[in-house]
């Protein structure tokens, strides 16, 4: 998938090809359900920042806690928020 493609380009450091990969995935948004569009977007984060465009990364990571805290179960919350 576009998320799991982006995440292993994220992990080999090739953060311009990962934040593609996250930025086609969530171009899906409409198709996602809460927690794959939380991961999307949190992976976005991660690419900004491994990009060191910081504030950008920090507002994807906003965004991806909002997504979680407003539509996924109070455990799956806690692991997410630990991230």
């Amino acid at each position: 998938t576009l998320n799991n493609l982006g995440s292993l380009a994220r992990d080999v450091g090739q953060f311009d090809q990962a934040l593609t990969y996250y930025q086609k995935a969530s171009s899906l948004k409409t198709h996602l359900q809460a927690p794959a569009l939380a991961r999307v977007e949190n992976g976005l984060g991660e690419a900004l920042f491994g990009l060191g465009r910081h504030q950008e990364a920090l507002n994807q990571f906003i965004k991806a806690n909002t997504i979680w805290t407003v539509s996924v179960k109070n455990e799956d919350k806690v692991r997410t928020q630990y991230n």
